[in-house]
Protein backbone atom coordinates (compact mmCIF):
# COMPACT_ATOMS: atom_id res chain seq x y z
CA UNK A 1 0.00 0.00 0.00
CA UNK A 2 0.84 3.62 -0.42
CA UNK A 3 0.82 5.78 2.51
CA UNK A 4 -2.65 6.05 3.76
CA UNK A 5 -2.95 8.28 6.44
CA UNK A 6 -6.16 7.61 8.06
CA UNK A 7 -4.83 7.96 11.87
CA UNK A 8 -4.68 10.66 13.82
CA UNK A 9 -0.78 11.07 15.80
CA UNK A 10 -1.20 10.09 19.50
CA UNK A 11 -0.57 14.17 20.58
CA UNK A 12 -0.30 17.64 18.55
CA UNK A 13 0.17 20.98 19.91
CA UNK A 14 -2.23 22.54 17.88
CA UNK A 15 -5.97 20.96 17.45
CA UNK A 16 -5.73 20.44 13.50
CA UNK A 17 -3.15 18.45 11.76
CA UNK A 18 -3.19 20.93 8.91
CA UNK A 19 -4.57 24.75 9.18
CA UNK A 20 -6.43 24.65 6.12
CA UNK A 21 -8.82 21.69 7.68
CA UNK A 22 -10.31 24.26 10.15
CA UNK A 23 -12.15 25.55 7.14
CA UNK A 24 -14.14 22.29 5.90
CA UNK A 25 -14.39 21.42 9.73
CA UNK A 26 -16.13 24.83 10.38
CA UNK A 27 -18.50 24.13 7.24
CA UNK A 28 -19.57 20.75 8.28
CA UNK A 29 -20.13 21.58 12.29
CA UNK A 30 -22.26 24.93 10.99
CA UNK A 31 -24.48 22.61 8.84
CA UNK A 32 -24.83 20.64 11.21
CA UNK A 33 -25.95 23.06 14.14
CA UNK A 34 -28.41 24.06 11.34
CA UNK A 35 -29.76 20.90 10.65
CA UNK A 36 -30.34 20.44 14.54
CA UNK A 37 -31.87 23.55 14.35
CA UNK A 38 -34.24 22.40 11.89
CA UNK A 39 -34.36 18.92 13.16
CA UNK A 40 -35.65 20.10 16.90
CA UNK A 41 -37.72 23.23 15.85
CA UNK A 42 -39.89 22.79 12.31
CA UNK A 43 -43.14 22.48 13.28
CA UNK A 44 -44.21 22.51 9.80
CA UNK A 45 -43.44 19.72 6.88
CA UNK A 46 -42.51 22.68 4.51
CA UNK A 47 -39.63 23.54 6.57
CA UNK A 48 -37.81 20.35 6.52
CA UNK A 49 -38.38 19.82 2.96
CA UNK A 50 -37.18 23.13 1.68
CA UNK A 51 -34.00 22.65 4.09
CA UNK A 52 -33.82 19.41 2.71
CA UNK A 53 -33.55 21.09 -1.05
CA UNK A 54 -31.80 23.83 -0.24
CA UNK A 55 -29.03 22.54 1.31
CA UNK A 56 -28.44 19.14 -0.95
CA UNK A 57 -25.86 20.69 -3.34
CA UNK A 58 -23.87 21.88 -0.33
CA UNK A 59 -24.22 18.42 1.58
CA UNK A 60 -23.13 17.09 -1.76
CA UNK A 61 -19.49 18.52 -1.44
CA UNK A 62 -19.48 17.82 1.94
CA UNK A 63 -18.90 14.26 0.47
CA UNK A 64 -15.24 15.00 -1.05
CA UNK A 65 -14.31 16.80 2.52
CA UNK A 66 -15.56 13.32 4.25
CA UNK A 67 -13.04 11.55 1.84
CA UNK A 68 -9.93 14.15 2.10
CA UNK A 69 -10.32 13.94 5.89
CA UNK A 70 -10.55 9.58 6.35
CA UNK A 71 -7.29 9.75 4.05
CA UNK A 72 -5.50 12.47 6.61
CA UNK A 73 -7.44 12.37 9.46
CA UNK A 74 -8.32 16.99 10.27
CA UNK A 75 -7.79 16.67 13.98
CA UNK A 76 -4.31 15.38 15.90
CA UNK A 77 -7.05 13.88 18.76
CA UNK A 78 -9.16 10.91 18.02
CA UNK A 79 -11.93 11.92 19.74
CA UNK A 80 -12.71 15.03 17.60
CA UNK A 81 -12.03 12.73 14.42
CA UNK A 82 -14.48 10.51 15.11
CA UNK A 83 -17.30 13.15 16.51
CA UNK A 84 -16.31 15.24 12.38
CA UNK A 85 -16.81 11.57 10.85
CA UNK A 86 -20.75 11.18 12.60
CA UNK A 87 -21.73 14.22 11.44
CA UNK A 88 -20.23 13.67 8.10
CA UNK A 89 -21.78 10.26 8.27
CA UNK A 90 -25.14 11.87 8.87
CA UNK A 91 -24.44 14.70 6.12
CA UNK A 92 -23.47 12.50 3.41
CA UNK A 93 -24.21 8.69 4.24
CA UNK A 94 -20.83 7.53 4.50
CA UNK A 95 -19.69 6.15 8.25
CA UNK A 96 -16.19 6.57 10.21
CA UNK A 97 -14.29 4.47 8.57
CA UNK A 98 -16.13 3.63 5.59
CA UNK A 99 -14.18 5.43 3.30
CA UNK A 100 -11.01 3.94 4.72
CA UNK A 101 -12.42 0.24 3.82
CA UNK A 102 -14.33 0.83 0.99
CA UNK A 103 -12.18 3.52 -0.59
CA UNK A 104 -8.33 3.86 0.82
CA UNK A 105 -7.65 0.22 1.66
CA UNK A 106 -10.22 -1.14 -1.17
CA UNK A 107 -10.00 1.24 -4.28
CA UNK A 108 -6.74 2.14 -4.43
CA UNK A 109 -5.53 -0.89 -3.85
CA UNK A 110 -7.67 -2.31 -6.80
CA UNK A 111 -8.62 -0.13 -9.52
CA UNK A 112 -6.70 -1.03 -11.98
CA UNK A 113 -8.24 -4.39 -11.70
CA UNK A 114 -12.24 -4.78 -12.71
CA UNK A 115 -12.57 -8.12 -11.21
CA UNK A 116 -12.09 -6.97 -7.66
CA UNK A 117 -12.11 -2.89 -7.29
CA UNK A 118 -14.87 -1.96 -4.84
CA UNK A 119 -15.93 0.53 -6.97
CA UNK A 120 -15.91 -1.03 -10.49
CA UNK A 121 -17.07 0.31 -13.30
CA UNK A 122 -17.67 -2.79 -15.16
CA UNK A 123 -20.36 -5.34 -14.76
CA UNK A 124 -19.51 -9.24 -13.74
CA UNK A 125 -20.70 -9.48 -17.49
CA UNK A 126 -18.34 -7.12 -19.21
CA UNK A 127 -20.45 -4.54 -19.49
CA UNK A 128 -19.22 -0.72 -19.03
CA UNK A 129 -22.03 0.32 -16.06
CA UNK A 130 -23.18 3.87 -17.61
CA UNK A 131 -23.54 6.90 -15.07
CA UNK A 132 -26.58 6.14 -13.35
CA UNK A 133 -26.25 2.10 -13.06
CA UNK A 134 -22.41 3.12 -12.06
CA UNK A 135 -23.97 5.06 -9.07
CA UNK A 136 -27.06 2.78 -8.21
CA UNK A 137 -24.67 -0.18 -7.83
CA UNK A 138 -21.98 1.39 -6.17
CA UNK A 139 -24.20 3.08 -3.42
CA UNK A 140 -26.18 -0.15 -2.41
CA UNK A 141 -23.37 -2.01 -2.40
CA UNK A 142 -20.87 0.51 -0.28
CA UNK A 143 -21.45 -0.77 3.33
CA UNK A 144 -21.18 -4.60 2.14
CA UNK A 145 -17.83 -3.94 0.16
CA UNK A 146 -16.42 -2.32 3.05
CA UNK A 147 -17.95 -4.99 5.16
CA UNK A 148 -16.04 -7.73 3.07
CA UNK A 149 -12.68 -5.08 2.87
CA UNK A 150 -12.74 -5.12 6.94
CA UNK A 151 -12.32 -8.78 7.41
CA UNK A 152 -8.59 -8.32 5.88
CA UNK A 153 -8.45 -5.83 8.11
CA UNK A 154 -9.98 -6.35 11.09
CA UNK A 155 -8.80 -4.00 13.89
CA UNK A 156 -10.43 -1.45 11.20
CA UNK A 157 -13.58 -3.87 10.12
CA UNK A 158 -14.32 -3.68 13.76
CA UNK A 159 -14.16 -0.40 14.09
CA UNK A 160 -16.30 0.88 11.09
CA UNK A 161 -18.77 -1.31 12.12
CA UNK A 162 -18.66 -0.17 16.40
CA UNK A 163 -19.48 3.03 14.85
CA UNK A 164 -21.80 2.07 11.87
CA UNK A 165 -23.77 0.76 14.85
CA UNK A 166 -23.11 4.24 16.53
CA UNK A 167 -24.20 5.80 13.81
CA UNK A 168 -27.42 3.54 13.43
CA UNK A 169 -28.46 4.37 16.88
CA UNK A 170 -28.64 8.25 16.35
CA UNK A 171 -30.52 8.01 12.80
CA UNK A 172 -33.05 5.61 15.17
CA UNK A 173 -33.46 7.50 17.73
CA UNK A 174 -34.20 10.72 15.77
CA UNK A 175 -36.68 8.88 13.88
CA UNK A 176 -38.46 7.76 17.38
CA UNK A 177 -38.44 11.94 18.30
CA UNK A 178 -39.34 13.07 14.88
CA UNK A 179 -39.84 10.91 11.75
CA UNK A 180 -40.81 13.62 9.28
CA UNK A 181 -38.27 15.93 10.35
CA UNK A 182 -35.52 12.73 10.51
CA UNK A 183 -36.54 11.71 6.94
CA UNK A 184 -35.67 14.85 5.14
CA UNK A 185 -33.52 15.81 8.20
CA UNK A 186 -31.20 13.11 7.87
CA UNK A 187 -32.45 10.13 5.97
CA UNK A 188 -32.77 11.66 2.63
CA UNK A 189 -29.55 13.77 2.63
CA UNK A 190 -27.68 10.31 3.65
CA UNK A 191 -29.10 8.44 0.64
CA UNK A 192 -29.02 11.32 -1.39
CA UNK A 193 -25.14 11.52 -0.79
CA UNK A 194 -23.94 8.33 -1.38
CA UNK A 195 -25.92 8.13 -4.67
CA UNK A 196 -24.54 11.33 -5.51
CA UNK A 197 -21.14 10.79 -5.19
CA UNK A 198 -21.33 7.19 -6.86
CA UNK A 199 -22.63 8.81 -10.00
CA UNK A 200 -19.77 11.34 -9.96
CA UNK A 201 -17.11 9.25 -9.19
CA UNK A 202 -18.54 7.53 -12.58
CA UNK A 203 -16.29 9.47 -14.72
CA UNK A 204 -13.15 9.12 -12.82
CA UNK A 205 -12.10 5.90 -13.90
CA UNK A 206 -15.14 4.88 -16.31
CA UNK A 207 -13.81 2.78 -19.26
CA UNK A 208 -9.95 3.65 -18.65
CA UNK A 209 -8.99 -0.25 -19.08
CA UNK A 210 -5.40 -0.02 -18.59
CA UNK A 211 -2.35 -0.96 -16.55
CA UNK A 212 -0.76 2.62 -16.59
CA UNK A 213 -1.45 4.04 -13.65
CA UNK A 214 -1.00 7.80 -15.80
CA UNK A 215 -3.79 6.82 -17.95
CA UNK A 216 -6.41 5.09 -15.66
CA UNK A 217 -7.57 8.47 -13.57
CA UNK A 218 -9.71 11.35 -15.44
CA UNK A 219 -8.86 14.68 -14.20
CA UNK A 220 -11.19 17.46 -13.80
CA UNK A 221 -9.25 21.69 -14.04
CA UNK A 222 -12.06 23.26 -12.95
CA UNK A 223 -11.01 26.06 -10.50
CA UNK A 224 -14.85 26.07 -9.07
CA UNK A 225 -14.72 22.49 -8.78
CA UNK A 226 -11.35 21.98 -7.28
CA UNK A 227 -12.48 24.76 -4.74
CA UNK A 228 -15.62 23.23 -3.33
CA UNK A 229 -13.86 19.25 -3.67
CA UNK A 230 -10.38 20.24 -2.59
CA UNK A 231 -8.40 19.66 -5.34
CA UNK A 232 -10.03 16.31 -5.99
CA UNK A 233 -10.24 16.91 -9.49
CA UNK A 234 -5.92 16.53 -9.85
CA UNK A 235 -7.41 12.36 -9.76
CA UNK A 236 -4.25 10.57 -10.90
CA UNK A 237 -2.02 12.89 -8.77
CA UNK A 238 -4.11 11.47 -5.19
CA UNK A 239 -3.84 8.14 -6.88
CA UNK A 240 -0.43 8.43 -6.62
CA UNK A 241 0.15 9.98 -3.56
CA UNK A 242 -2.96 9.20 -1.32
CA UNK A 243 -1.58 9.87 1.67
CA UNK A 244 -0.80 14.02 0.08
CA UNK A 245 -2.75 17.01 1.57
CA UNK A 246 -5.45 18.00 -0.52
CA UNK A 247 -4.06 21.19 -0.65
CA UNK A 248 -0.86 20.24 -2.53
CA UNK A 249 -2.10 18.11 -5.22
CA UNK A 250 -2.37 20.70 -7.60
CA UNK A 251 1.18 21.40 -7.26
CA UNK A 252 1.93 17.35 -7.45
CA UNK A 253 -0.35 17.18 -10.54
CA UNK A 254 1.85 20.14 -12.24
CA UNK A 255 4.68 17.79 -11.63
CA UNK A 256 3.38 14.65 -13.80
CA UNK A 257 0.86 16.20 -15.72
CA UNK A 258 3.29 15.64 -18.89
CA UNK A 259 2.96 12.02 -18.82
CA UNK A 260 -1.22 12.49 -18.22
CA UNK A 261 -2.72 11.51 -21.81
CA UNK A 262 -4.84 13.95 -23.59
CA UNK A 263 -7.99 12.00 -23.08
CA UNK A 264 -7.94 12.12 -19.32
CA UNK A 265 -8.93 15.03 -18.81
CA UNK A 266 -12.76 16.30 -19.04
CA UNK A 267 -14.91 18.78 -18.04
CA UNK A 268 -16.84 19.59 -14.54
CA UNK A 269 -20.14 20.14 -16.14
CA UNK A 270 -22.98 21.74 -13.83
CA UNK A 271 -22.65 24.28 -12.29
CA UNK A 272 -18.69 24.13 -12.11
CA UNK A 273 -18.62 25.00 -15.71
CA UNK A 274 -21.02 27.65 -15.37
CA UNK A 275 -19.60 29.07 -12.48
CA UNK A 276 -16.38 28.91 -13.98
CA UNK A 277 -17.26 31.07 -16.84
CA UNK A 278 -19.64 33.36 -14.27
CA UNK A 279 -15.62 34.04 -12.84
CA UNK A 280 -13.98 34.13 -16.20
CA UNK A 281 -11.56 31.54 -15.25
CA UNK A 282 -12.59 28.72 -17.33
CA UNK A 283 -9.05 26.70 -18.30
CA UNK A 284 -8.33 24.32 -21.41
CA UNK A 285 -8.82 20.29 -20.25
CA UNK A 286 -5.30 20.09 -20.59
CA UNK A 287 -2.19 22.31 -19.57
CA UNK A 288 -0.71 24.43 -21.77
CA UNK A 289 2.61 23.71 -20.40
CA UNK A 290 3.76 20.23 -18.67
CA UNK A 291 6.29 20.23 -15.71
CA UNK A 292 8.85 16.88 -15.81
CA UNK A 293 6.93 13.98 -14.29
CA UNK A 294 8.36 13.08 -10.50
CA UNK A 295 7.43 10.28 -8.62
Amino acid sequence: MRGLDHRAPAARSSVFRHPLDRYPAFAATVLFAADLAVYFGAASLWVPVAWWMGTFWLKAQLCAWNHHHQHRAFFGRAGLNRAIEIVFGLQTGVSPFGWVLHHNLGHHETYLDQRVDQARWRSPGGRVYGPLSYGTVTAVTRYWRSFLVGRDYPKVGRRFLAYLALQSAILIAAFVWSPRNAVFVFALPMACGLLVTSVKNHGQHSGLDTPDEYAASRNILSPSFNFFTGNLGFHTAHHFRPELHWSKLDGFHAEIAGRIPAHCYSRAGFPYDQMDALWGRVREPRPRAAGKAAV
